[in-house]
């Protein structure tokens, strides 16, 4: 059997791993919001959104994980997504 430490290794490795992947989203979301200034559209996407929340929900089902968390999550990390995108287009297109 894995000491605790061992095993709390291990989940230090994943938040690193979370942590990497969403430096890599917020790059991401940068040149998304540069698009989005260059073709005049509107930052909040609602319908990219559900269908985003939507396809997570069932991903969390079939993943085992609470789908509820899962949203609550994303809710956050849109959220955040957002902000960057009006931090980036100011004038808020």
């Amino acid at each position: 059997m894995r000491t605790i430490d061992e095993l709390r290794s291990d989940i230090d490795e994943i938040d690193n791993d979370l942590l990497v992947l969403l430096k890599k989203r917020k790059k991401l979301v940068t040149l998304v919001a540069r698009y989005k200034s260059n073709h005049h559209m509107t930052i909040i996407d609602s319908k990219r959104e559900r269908q985003l929340l939507s396809q997570l929900s069932k991903k969390a089902k079939q993943n085992g994980l609470d789908p509820k968390f899962v949203a609550k999550l994303y809710d956050i990390i849109l959220k955040n997504s957002r902000t960057e995108q009006k931090n980036i287009n100011k004038d808020g297109v």
